[in-house]
């Protein structure tokens, strides 16, 4: 399970070359003209050491971009953290630019290292239908082939990037947004750099000490029963499409005894209870697509999985083959205290239908984490940091992913915390209604007023399931 990756973006850029020394650049990077999805904006390169602890060995160039504000501010820059992990800032400028370009702020965005224009660390392509039992063959290939150490490429070197990165731009101060695992970078940043933090939003977050992957079965099944709840409650949805719970239990089952063939580009793919389960938990992510998961949950109860299966192969698996190739990925998997997933978590899976999608999803992390080199011990991002920094945590009333309780633990370690629920945004809230200007005022002021908490309670969930 990713959490919710942007599509990996191929940016060119200017390459500098830049002084460094210890924890990164210190002159302040060439900046040029660029487009980013329409957007314009100031790409460069900044150029770190590989490993930190030996600043004259190997160096990687990473490509960033600022989206300058509308009119010269004094105000700080905000540093835009994608999700996934995997995902790519740059790529997702047009979505940032909407949402925070009018802020009045510079909005700064960096591709990770390992991913996007960042020295991209990549398996090659699986072959189709890489079975389950070679799985540790083409890891254990993919690994032996790579030219770079991928021991440097976890959330820790990552922040200290952006860290060198705001230095570089002469920034004393920035606040910050992640959303998914974004947010969990951000909390790293703050951890790592707190100092430089005035306020950070974190959108669709789960405490560092709260076991994501383990619980994220538990969670999905729990938010589709809500789903079904609501449906139950209006009369016109449940005549529609019937008990979802209920279709998707039968679905999983029916799937896990008999899986189905459907043809995707290259040949027909196999579409069994994990890709049912990881399609459904996709369709769940968005207030969007939900109308679309009750149509297509339906059909199959009624015996036409196909439509479902198609989304699979069209839009679900070519993401999980690009998230499957991504080094960086399994890195911060395997060895990040914040993404544990213990052999033993998948008893408490039990009766959901993620099931079998977490069941997968142990062997190939088994695969990967045998593979990769064991980095040294170094800073805990199992922990929340400590810190007075001001942060907003938005919280989706549908996420299937993140749900209130999982985020409410950073509260003890972060007491300037103020969580806002958006009762029908699903998992990412800033983008709805009024949320971009309540994220604007909070940056500015560190407060959420009553009138912001209107404004989140007021968007409310699909029609068809409001009673």
């Amino acid at each position: 399970m990713q959490r919710a990756a942007a599509p990996l973006l191929g940016v060119l850029v200017l390459v500098l070359s830049l002084a460094s020394a210890g924890n990164g650049a210190t002159t302040r990077p060439a900046l040029h003209p660029c487009k980013l999805g329409g957007v314009a904006a100031q790409c460069g390169t900044l150029i770190v050491p590989e490993n930190r602890t030996q600043p004259s060995g190997r160096r990687i160039s990473l490509s960033f971009a600022v989206i300058k504000a509308r009119h010269a501010t004094a105000k700080e820059p905000l540093f835009y953290f994608a999700g996934g992990p995997g995902g790519s800032a740059l790529g997702v400028a047009k979505f940032a630019s909407q949402v925070f370009g009018r802020t009045g702020r510079d909005l700064v965005l960096l591709d990770q290292r390992g991913v996007g224009a960042s020295a991209p660390l990549l398996c090659p392509e699986p072959p189709p239908n890489l079975a389950i039992g070679s799985l540790r063959s083409y890891a254990r290939d993919c690994v032996a082939n790579l030219r770079a150490d991928s021991r440097m490429y976890g959330t820790d070197a990552a922040m200290d990037d952006a860290d060198s990165l705001r230095a570089a731009l002469g920034y004393q101060r920035v606040v910050v947004y992640g959303g998914s695992y974004g947010a969990t970078a951000a909390l790293v940043y703050i951890a790592r750099h707190g100092s430089h933090v005035k306020a950070a939003i974190l959108d669709g977050a789960t405490s560092p000490d709260v076991p994501f992957f383990e619980l994220a079965p538990q969670a999905g099944q729990a938010q589709i029963r809500l789903l079904s709840s609501r449906c139950d409650a209006n009369a016109p949805c449940v005549k529609t499409y019937g008990h979802l719970a209920t279709a998707v239990s039968s679905l999983v089952t029916r799937l896990r005894a008999h899986p189905v063939d459907v043809v995707a580009a290259g040949g027909s793919v196999p579409f069994g209870a994990a890709e049912a389960g990881l399609t459904i938990e996709t369709l769940s992510r968005d207030p969007a697509t939900i109308p679309q998961l009750f149509s297509l949950a339906h059909a199959a109860a009624s015996g036409n999985v196909t439509p479902l299966a198609q989304v699979y192969a069209e839009a679900v698996r070519p993401a999980l083959i690009a998230t499957m190739r991504q080094v960086m990925y399994w890195r911060i998997l395997c060895f990040e205290g914040w993404a544990r997933q213990a052999p033993q978590s998948l008893a408490s899976a039990t009766g959901s239908y993620l099931y079998d999608e977490a069941a997968a999803e142990l062997q190939f992390r088994a695969a990967f984490c045998s593979a990769l080199p064991t980095p040294s011990a170094g800073p805990d991002t199992g922990r929340p940091p400590r810190s007075a920094v001001p942060v907003l945590a938005l919280v989706g009333g549908l996420d299937p992913q993140d749900p209130k309780p999982n985020v409410m633990p950073i509260k003890r370690t972060l007491p300037n915390t103020t969580i806002l629920m958006v009762p029908g945004a699903g998992h990412g809230s800033v983008q709805y209604g009024c949320l971009p200007a309540v994220a604007s005022r909070f940056l500015d002021t560190q407060r959420i007023g009553a009138a912001d908490r209107r404004c989140a309670a007021a968007f409310a969930p699909p029609a068809f399931l409001q009673h």
